[in-house]
């Protein structure tokens, strides 16, 4: 049709149409062309090219990986590919990892030594994604291995993809795997962008948020082999975790707990992740009694110093008024002197009144004493007004 049309124009016009057409279909194979160079990257070459420098901190690897690819996948996969090529399981602390030790403890140890378990694996994975800009979740479970409960804990990732996707990566067993105490290296994608509904084949998260699924398997499902639950009611894990993100520590805490708990807690790795949470619910509610009791002794002392500056106006009062104090004062000069000595008291009751003694013996003991100290001096300071009226 466009030829068609071409020939029924004037020869002038025939020319400029045809530079036109020219010129798009030029625009056209550039677009191609680059989209096509971009889509062709090699990662694992790219990866193994990223200078020794860059390494140091997952900040500058991250924003290093960031800076020089282009899309989201591409990105993600380099993570992967990093860490698979350049840590080392740690077969020493195979049994004895630090699961729960400071991420940023984790990672810098992970970086410095070229060694993790599948914690650092993990953590260092997660905070690259964060670096990108890539929301992702360091999921904390158990695992099955060729159809068999492997009664260690394990920790995997969870990534939500700018198409709101859900994807899990395991770039621990992506790296490799240890046969007979002896780690052997094998870059694999058998554990890279699984779905969920086949994740949960091998991969058993504590919260049954984490399995991203709509009816979420229980522990003994799990232990069973079965990859849909008969038992759950369906769940809307995309608002659990929506509401999950804006919850304090402590509520991310206790409602987790009830998850992992209502998901039945079969085996010894799940209650030692119960007592985990258990553990900090009970930390964050003491350090919280602890601040509140602070901040009512920071009144408390605020209400004193106040006080004393009370005292010491009206002792100030006193020299003038009886002990020949120089210069000599009027009448409404001492009232002035007490009002601004009334006014003080006054403060120093409203700050008091502020102060919860609840749970706080000493507190409570304090208080009252400056309490009745203070209902004594109002007498003397309402007597001495009354004599310079």
């Amino acid at each position: 049709m466009v030829m068609y049309a071409l020939l029924l124009l004037p020869n002038g016009q025939k020319e400029n149409m045809f530079r036109k057409i020219i010129l798009v279909v030029a625009v056209i194979l550039i677009v191609f062309q680059n989209a096509n160079a971009q889509s062709n990257i090699n990662i694992e070459e790219f990866v193994k090219s990223i200078p020794e420098s860059k390494t140091k901190t997952s900040a500058d690897l991250g924003n290093y990986i960031k800076k020089n690819l282009k899309t989201e996948d591409e990105c993600i996969r380099a993570f992967y590919s990093w860490l698979a090529f350049n840590v080392n399981y740690d077969v020493e602390k195979m049994y004895h990892p630090d699961v729960f030790s400071s991420p940023a403890l984790l990672i810098e140890h992970t970086l410095k030594t070229r060694k993790a378990v599948c914690q650092g694996y993990s953590e260092l994975f997660n905070d690259l994604c964060k670096t990108a800009g890539i929301k992702s979740f360091v999921i904390q479970g158990y695992t099955k291995q060729n159809g068999v409960i492997v009664n260690l804990g394990h920790a995997w990732i969870a990534v939500k993809l700018k198409n709101n996707e859900w994807t899990f990566i395991d770039p621990t067993w992506g790296a490799g795997y240890v046969m007979n105490n002896e780690y052997i290296k094998r870059y694999n994608d058998d554990h890279y962008r699984i779905k969920p509904e086949n994740f949960i084949k091998t991969h058993m998260p504590f919260d049954p948020m984490w399995q991203l699924m709509d009816y979420p398997v229980t522990n003994k499902e799990f232990y069973d082999g079965k990859t849909i639950s008969i038992e759950n009611k369906q769940f809307n894990y995309n608002d659990s975790i929506s509401k999950y993100e804006t919850q304090s520590e402590l509520d991310k805490y206790f409602y987790t707990a009830q998850r992992v708990e209502k998901n039945g807690v079969i085996n010894q790795m799940t209650s030692d992740y119960l007592n985990y949470l258990n553990k900090n619910i009970a930390v964050i509610k003491q350090n919280q009694i602890v601040f509140y009791q602070n901040k009512m002794a920071i009144l408390f002392n605020s209400a004193s110093s106040q006080y004393r500056n009370c005292i010491n106006l009206f002792n100030e009062y006193i020299t003038f008024k009886y002990k020949q104090g120089k210069p000599k004062k009027t009448s409404k000069e001492f009232i002035a002197m007490l009002n601004k000595c009334k006014t003080q008291l006054t403060e120093t009751k409203s700050i008091l009144l502020t102060v919860d003694i609840e749970n706080n013996d000493n507190l409570k003991m304090n208080l009252n004493q400056i309490n009745k100290s203070i209902s004594d001096f109002q007498k003397k300071l309402d007597e001495e007004y009354n004599k310079n009226l």
